[in-house]
């Protein structure tokens, strides 16, 4: 291929990496490289399309040595339009688009070669900032596809100079501070130990309305769930205990907005540790408590709750990091017999639109009991199984994946897409599970120079059916802004340099 024709191919190859396709599956983490089916290995920073079995970057991915932990979409986009003028901030108007966007979270804090703190979006060719981010590391996104709002959650206090609490949400013009976020308290407790840091791993969204962005009101808002390492939300006196699992409604008190704990005290539930907790009362152990992943079925009305953690509801209440929590009763139960293993773990839940079936990912060797469960062998899994919520039975995919931590998965019609790291005979790596009938592994790999640790923590799904979204932006900040072509301004010049050199 001659140089001009290669330089042009190459050009036209990243623009087009940029583009978020319907249909296409979009994977991030904390990688450097992949090995591809013929053993070389390909670069490609932290974020990219998975087509078949190889990875290509959107981009010029996120900055080395960071990681992309979260990714959501909306499945239309609005298609946007920037009015300036030298003494006001850019008004930016956007009418009803027909391509999605992505919206990724992490710790990065260049992406697609330009200053993005944390957060950016991916759509119609670009990836663009929101506002100027947010002062830490993003574990969770969600897109609220009625109102085009979106929201976050991790380990920031600060968004663009906003105070928030591990979670906020963004609406196109500005920051809601969710009624002060979750936290710990802040006074030392009986054994002398500091206060945590609090942290939002998992956010769901419920509910909502259709609206413009900015001007929905608090009654047309989602509520929000809430799960991670956490002893309290709300603020002032409105603050209330909740152990690592909470739920916001905007519409409470008139419109403020009020947080709530998912705790029943009153018999016959008789909750006393207001969410997921642990069966000691030392520090250490209520230290080791986390939720990681929600997700809810409508039609019972059930919110289902992953994490690391050792009871729910009431503390000598025996359930091992899968809980359910009956919205209607307010009452805790265990899912399916419960899993099992070393330190069982749930990292990722998912019940695909309109289905009966649970996706449970993690790290656990059985599923059908718990470790208490001496009498009952279950049934062996491999760190990810689906539980049938119609017929109560577990199916474990042909035994999953072996000697691994899967931290996310997502569904596809027939095909299920797993992520996250896997042991091999000469190291530890990140791993892409793809099954069908059967399984197949795609190996994401790191460097000493190049960074990363091989995790994969993101995987989503953009569906080819999908209803519209209408929703309107408002004026934001036009500084520094990446190149509108998708790419960074040094790789456009090199590739124009090249061009030049080839006449």
């Amino acid at each position: 291929m001659p140089p001009a024709t290669r330089a042009t191919w190459l050009l036209c190859t990243m623009l087009a990496m940029m583009r978020v396709s319907k249909g296409a599956v979009y994977v991030g983490g904390d990688f450097s490289s992949y090995i591809a089916s013929n053993g070389s290995r390909i670069l490609v920073s932290a974020i990219g399309e998975l087509r078949s079995s190889d990875i290509y970057q959107l981009g010029d991915g996120v900055d080395l040595q960071k990681q992309v932990s979260a990714i959501s979409y909306l499945p239309e986009a609005p298609v946007c339009a920037r009015n300036c003028s030298s003494t006001q901030a850019c008004l930016v108007t956007c009418e009803q688009g027909f391509d999605p966007a992505l919206y990724i979270g992490g710790s990065f804090t260049i992406a697609n070669g330009a200053e993005i703190y944390r957060i950016a979006q991916v759509a119609n060719g670009s990836m663009l900032e929101t506002d100027k981010g947010v002062s830490n590391t993003v574990y969770s996104v969600q897109a609220h596809e009625a109102s085009g709002i979106v929201y976050y959650g991790g380990a920031f206090l600060d968004a663009t100079g906003i105070t928030v609490g591990a979670v906020t949400s963004w609406d196109g013009q500005r920051w809601d501070r969710m009624g002060g976020g979750v936290s710990f308290p802040s006074t030392c407790d009986s054994s002398g130990a500091q206060p945590g840091v609090a942290v939002v791993y998992s956010i769901l969204l419920m509910g909502g309305e259709s609206c413009i962005t900015f001007s929905c009101s608090p009654a047309q808002r989602p509520r929000v769930f809430v799960g991670g390492r956490f002893e309290m939300a709300g603020e002032g006196s409105n603050m209330v205990k909740a152990r690592n699992i909470a739920m916001w409604d905007p519409s409470a008190a008139d419109g403020e907005g009020r947080w709530s704990s998912l705790c029943d005290p009153n018999p016959p539930n008789r909750c006393d540790i207001d969410g997921v907790g642990s069966k000691g009362t030392s520090t250490q152990a209520a230290s080791s408590v986390y939720v990681f992943s929600l997700a809810y079925h409508a039609a019972s009305n059930i919110l289902y709750v992953g994490g690391l953690f050792q009871s729910a509801g009431q503390r000598y209440a025996n359930i091992d990091s899968l809980a359910a929590f009956n919205l209607a009763s307010k009452s805790w139960s265990i899912v399916g017999g419960g899993i099992a293993g070393p330190s069982p773990a749930v990292y990722a839940l998912y019940i695909p639109p309109g289905s009966q079936d649970l996706y449970v990912a993690g790290s656990f060797s059985a599923v059908g009991k718990q470790n208490s469960d001496v009498l009952s062998a279950g049934q062996a899994a491999g760190n990810v199984a689906v539980f049938s919520l119609a017929s109560g039975s577990w199916n474990t995919l042909n035994g999953g994946i072996a000697n691994a931590d899967i931290r996310t998965v997502a569904v596809d019609g027939q095909t299920v897409y797993c992520g996250g790291k896997k042991i091999y005979s000469d190291q530890q790596s990140g791993v892409i599970g793809i099954y069908s009938s059967g399984w197949s592994l795609i190996r994401l790999d790191w460097d000493q120079q190049l960074g990363g640790s091989g995790s994969v923590n993101a995987i989503v799904s953009v569906s080819n059916a999908v209803p519209p979204v209408t929703h309107t932006l408002g004026a934001v900040n036009d500084a520094a802004r990446p190149s509108p072509w998708g790419v960074s301004a040094l790789t456009l010049l090199l590739l124009l340099s090249a061009l030049v050199k080839s006449h």
